[in-house]
């Protein structure tokens, strides 16, 4: 993601993010909400308990949307409407540091 700071407080997103791999292959991030999946994710074992929250990057906000999940057990969320192609984020709310951007790729999840 390419950004700048044109008042200096602020970060505007000149690009959409892109992901270049160990062997220079780009991926760009661009959402088909037209072609969703769906992906279980497992919560953090030592914060069951904590809230779990699933975004993606919406380029035409400019920033990260939430995803409501369709079920959840005590262990893992099931989210059935994730846009395909799209950079996504994993959290907890309550501990937005050293968090890690995430994508799927031929059915397993990616670490950005």
């Amino acid at each position: 993601m390419v950004a700048d700071s044109p008042d200096g407080n602020g970060l505007r997103f000149i690009t959409v993010p892109f992901y270049a791999d160990r062997e220079g292959n780009i991926r760009k991030f661009i959402p088909q909400k037209e072609n969703m999946q769906v992906f279980t994710f497992d919560k953090r074992r030592n914060k069951l308990d904590q809230e779990h929250t699933l975004h993606y990057w919406e380029p035409d906000k400019d920033k990260f949307v939430p995803l409501q999940y369709a079920s959840e057990t005590d262990t893992t969320q099931t989210y059935k409407q994730i846009p395909r192609k799209t950079l996504l984020w994993y959290t907890i709310p309550e501990r937005i540091v050293n968090q890690r951007l995430l994508f799927i790729e031929n059915d397993s999840l990616k670490r950005y």
